[in-house]
């Protein structure tokens, strides 16, 4: 139970610099005041909603919906990925994608962001065309897939907006397997591993 409220708390990530994580009973304590409320045979109180942070961003919810609304059972992986970004991770990555819409939208140019993450053998790609939807789809995948190599990363989202677009995120894309050594790929990325 300690290990489900920690995770429910705050991921099961560790501090940055620590080499070991303990786990107190308090974790465990937030799930015994939380779980009765939930399901309805006590009343609500301050200490039941201490399991669950009240972050909010509801641009990064609107993008947590739009991958659900898929309706591609693959998409889990990626809403699992975007909860993990949640606080912090998260404000920084719709600020980091309005940045690079607003820069495509000004110059009429192709804008793009990688962002490796921390802790993690993850990253994600974020690519903003001006106009063209073609263009995008054809560039999103291929430009994910290198930065993906070149981090050595397992995990990779690839997140493309249109310039003009209402919508905060218009393609979305996600590499999941393990990362090994691609000679063909060296040659075309000119990207050695390390």
């Amino acid at each position: 139970m300690s290990l489900l409220g920690f995770h429910l708390r705050q991921k099961l990530f560790k501090a940055n610099e620590a080499d070991m994580e303990m786990v107190g009973n308090e974790f465990a304590q937030l799930i015994d005041a939380n779980f009765p409320v939930q399901r309805g045979s006590v009343p609500r109180t301050a200490a039941a909603d201490k399991l669950r942070t009240q972050w909010k961003n509801e641009e990064f919810q609107n993008l947590v919906d739009q991958a659900k609304s898929t309706g591609d059972p693959r998409f889990t992986d990626v809403v699992f990925f975007l909860y993990d970004l949640a606080g912090n991770g998260a404000d920084e990555l719709v600020q980091t994608l309005k940045v690079t819409k607003t820069k495509a939208a000004t110059d009429h140019r192709s804008h793009d962001a990688r962002v490796l993450l921390t802790g993690s053998l993850s990253g994600i790609t974020i690519l903003s065309e001006p106009s063209s939807p073609q263009v995008l789809k054809n560039k999103l995948l291929a430009l994910a897939t290198m930065a993906k190599y070149k981090s050595r990363a397992d995990v990779w989202l690839a997140l493309g907006c249109i310039a003009t677009s209402d919508r905060l995120v218009d393609a979305i894309a996600f590499i999941k397997d393990p990362w090994k050594a691609d000679p063909r790929v060296r040659q075309v990325g000119g990207a050695s591993p390390r």
